[in-house]
């Protein structure tokens, strides 16, 4: 395999997180949220669930999230604006947005798109691959304030 260079494709088998990816399950259909909650959960990831009744923006911050799944078969339109909104604020986090079959369409490259129910397998492709698309972005936290300060000592005469 070839590291680096123009023509060196990711290998998302090759590459292993140091710590579980946290993934964030969010919607309206509890049983579906549940479910992929523990799924993944079951599969090393570390997972966390919120109902779709606030802004996804600040759960996806407070919990640390490095993917956000976010179920929106309900209204596919409202899940992929939504989508949009937390990429554009939250730079380390991929989206992924369990929906219709026929809503393939992935409008930003961290924004990925499964059929709700899919196969485990099929999900659990989907989400490395939202994982990868985020590079070297997933190790970064967002800045906090108190990141930009810097006590120096200085010796006084």
């Amino acid at each position: 395999m070839e590291v680096g260079g123009p023509r060196a494709a990711p290998d998302v088998e090759a590459v292993r997180p140091l710590r579980p990816l946290r993934v964030l399950v969010a919607g309206g259909d509890e049983r579906y949220v549940r479910a992929t909650a523990f799924l993944l959960g079951r599969c090393g990831y570390d997972t966390r669930r919120v109902r779709h009744a606030r802004p996804l923006a600040d759960d996806a911050r407070l919990r640390a999230a490095d993917i956000l799944l976010l179920e929106g078969e309900a209204s596919p339109a409202a899940a992929n604006r939504e989508a949009l909104r937390i990429v554009a604020t939250l730079e380390h986090v991929a989206v992924v947005v369990a929906g219709a079959a026929d809503a393939t369409a992935e409008p930003h490259p961290r924004v990925h798109t499964v059929v709700k129910w899919a196969a485990l397998e099929d999900v659990l492709v989907v989400v490395n691959r939202a994982w990868a698309s985020i590079g070297p972005l997933a190790a970064a936290r967002p800045a906090s304030p108190r990141a930009a300060l810097r006590l120096v000592r200085t010796r006084s005469s």
